[in-house]
């Protein structure tokens, strides 16, 4: 592991490598995070999605005895996060709609196995090597919902990222439960396929209030699909639920994946 230069911003994750049997190596991504119960459940969430392609995949994982203690976890290294890739890039249509529809099967096969993320975002969503797919990352302050509810207590709804957030979030809720997720992935999604801008305007200090306050909302950045005419509006029809205040209101990960404007199920945009 070559801790001399960090290979994600803020972050202590360095390139590394495995070696197998074999003697061939394989590069990895290696994080080191301070041992707290918030990371233990972070590699339990990854041990529990593991081998679904579109979440990010973990090799291994132990501590470090040091002064503070620290969790490492060799990860599937990945090129970069979305938020660069999009900035960067630019992708065409296309790609953009395919990531979409990625994200929507890795938020599905969460939410199946009883996961709700909570802190969706351009940054905690990776690229993989091959800038084909994405890989859905960061479960550090997700929480496990039982088989038998679709809701989760919470003692502080303060979770995720300002901005990022479902408008319960902000609220003196008990519980929050899956659709929570759906909200912000909806703005996650209106930044690819818009190379970058956020549904709620260009001023990040007023993104928290305009959700909070259900105002200034704008579809309008959304691109026309040459080809497909009719697929604009369907694009914007799908974000508009996806975003509704009402939790109940928004379409589960499910029903996002098989929506008419992924032509059906799996559509025809899936790689």
């Amino acid at each position: 592991m070559d801790t001399r230069n960090p290979i994600c911003e803020g972050k202590e994750v360095y390139m590394g490598y495995q070696l197998h049997a074999n003697k061939n190596k394989q590069d990895v991504a290696i994080k080191l995070v301070k041992k707290t119960k918030d990371h233990d459940k972070e590699i339990d969430f990854l041990l529990k999605l593991e081998k679904h392609q579109y979440i990010i995949g973990i090799f291994c994982s132990g501590t470090i005895e040091e002064t503070i203690p620290k969790i490492y976890l060799a990860m599937e290294l990945c090129s970069q996060n979305l938020y660069e890739y999009i900035k960067q890039s630019q992708p065409d249509l296309q790609v953009a709609v395919t990531f979409f529809l990625q994200l929507a099967m890795a938020i599905e096969h969460m939410h199946q196995r009883g996961v709700a993320h909570r802190d969706l975002k351009p940054s905690n969503v990776l690229i993989s090597k091959d800038n084909r797919s994405i890989r859905v990352s960061d479960f550090g302050i997700s929480k496990e919902i039982p088989d038998d509810a679709t809701k989760v207590p919470v003692t502080n709804a303060d979770a995720g990222t300002n901005g990022y957030r479902a408008p319960e979030t902000y609220q003196n809720v008990e519980e929050l439960g899956y659709r929570a997720d759906i909200y912000p992935m909806g703005i996650v999604a209106y930044f690819i396929v818009t190379h970058g801008h956020h549904p709620f305007g260009s001023d990040r200090d007023r993104w928290a209030v305009n959700i909070k306050e259900s105002k200034g909302r704008d579809l309008s950045m959304i691109p026309t699909f040459p080809d497909h005419p009719s697929k604009r509006s369907k694009l914007i029809d799908l974000l508009e639920r996806m975003l509704e205040r009402d939790p109940e209101k928004r379409p589960t990960a499910e029903k996002i994946r098989d929506d008419i404007f992924f032509d059906g199920k799996y559509g025809h945009f899936a790689r």
